[in-house]
């Protein structure tokens, strides 16, 4: 069978998804709301997970795309995406596989396909079947069973605090997970710790690698989604939050906005966070920084793709709702104003030529700046 003949790492890789038990806090009520499904790419040699991917909500397409962005990426670049510091040696798997094992799931349809040149096979595991992604299945966390009514845990984390969560359990699984299963004499006898990170080092070290590279800039059109965005003079507007870069800034694009208002384009984002957006001007694809302000907390440059789109929402609201009350709250102070002065807000007549100068002009002068203190 196609598993028995595994002799490579990366060679045949296992996709399955599992959901966070806990609600997570809300971004602007820290209310309890559902958490989201991460899914994982874990190699079936070694066990190792080489790419974690997240959907806000059910179990989707995106979530497998991202874990396959995961998989291209250097994962030292990927985690600084997040917020995440970590070092080459601590996840030291970049690449495709062109062997996938997916479920009947949202990823049954992604299959072969001429245009797909990195992906030679995909395997559906039978329905009902268990045991047909054990690999990856028995890596998911499991929460224990409790007796009496129904609880629920409020966890203290958000949308990208979990997702950052996540991506640390993946490091911590494949440097503390068991795999002396996996593990033969002479890797014993080279002083290999049987861990999936372990077990792949020393596969990978000594060629017995399948992993197939793609270029970053290739990974982020193939795996990750696009969404509207707009360039300006100052900068690209994601969903109301301004992003730049000095190689962007550099071709002169901002210039050209000066000039004829507003670029109407679309970015590549990550579900999950959206520290920085990918947007492609004249054949060239140029990463942008979100641009902090001096009010800007430092929690906001960690925020999920859903977080903003209902920020930019409700400041969309906002200012619809502003414009609407505009004219009964002007009246109210005018009232106000009337109420307390007998006189309307814009009260007076107008003449023609210049306002006199003559004696009665100076003595209300005089008398103005006595009143205010400005003269004795």
């Amino acid at each position: 069978s196609f598993a028995d003949s595994v002799i490579n790492v990366n060679q045949r890789v296992e996709f399955d998804g599992y959901y966070i038990s806990e609600k997570i806090s809300g971004l602007t009520e820290g209310s309890a709301v559902d958490s989201f499904c991460v899914v994982r790419a874990v190699c079936a040699l070694s066990g190792m997970v080489l790419g974690v991917g997240f959907s806000e909500g059910k179990e989707n397409m995106e979530a497998y795309r991202m874990a396959l962005y995961c998989m291209a990426c250097d994962k030292v670049q990927f985690c600084e995406q997040y917020g995440v510091e970590i070092s080459a040696e601590d996840w030291p798997s970049i690449g495709l596989s062109g062997g996938m094992v997916l479920d009947r799931g949202p990823a049954a349809g992604y299959d072969s396909d001429v245009e797909i040149n990195w992906l030679k096979s995909v395997e559906l595991t039978p329905i009902y079947s268990g045991q047909s992604k054990a690999t990856v299945e028995s890596s998911h966390p499991r929460d224990k069973k409790t007796l009496g009514q129904p609880t629920h845990v409020h966890s203290k984390l958000d949308f990208v605090q979990m997702a950052k969560r996540e991506i640390i359990r993946a490091l911590r699984n494949n440097h503390l997970s068991d795999a002396s299963r996996r593990m033969d004499d002479d890797m014993y006898q080279a002083g290999i710790k049987p861990t999936p990170h372990d077990i792949f080092t020393y596969w990978s070290m000594r060629g017995r690698d399948s992993s197939i590279g793609m270029p970053f800039e290739s990974a982020v059109r193939e795996f990750l989604s696009r969404r509207p965005a707009v360039i300006r003079k100052d900068g690209v507007y994601f969903y109301g939050r301004k992003y730049r870069s000095r190689a962007l800034a550099g071709t002169g694009v901002f210039d050209q906005i000066a000039r004829d208002g507003v670029i109407k384009t679309a970015a590549y984002a990550l579900t999950m966070c959206v520290r920085h957006i990918w947007i492609e001007v004249k054949g060239i694809l140029y990463e942008l920084d979100f641009v902090r302000t001096a009010r800007t907390s430092l929690g906001t440059i960690d925020i999920s793709l859903r977080d903003l789109q209902q920020i930019d929402e409700m400041r969309r609201h906002s200012g619809a709702g502003l414009r609407d009350e505009q004219p009964a709250h002007e009246q109210y102070f005018d009232d106000l104003f009337k109420e307390n002065t007998g006189e309307d807000w814009d009260a007076g007549e107008r003449k023609f030529g210049r306002p006199a100068k003559g004696g009665a002009a100076r003595r209300d002068t005089d008398d103005f700046n006595r009143f205010r203190g400005a003269s004795k």
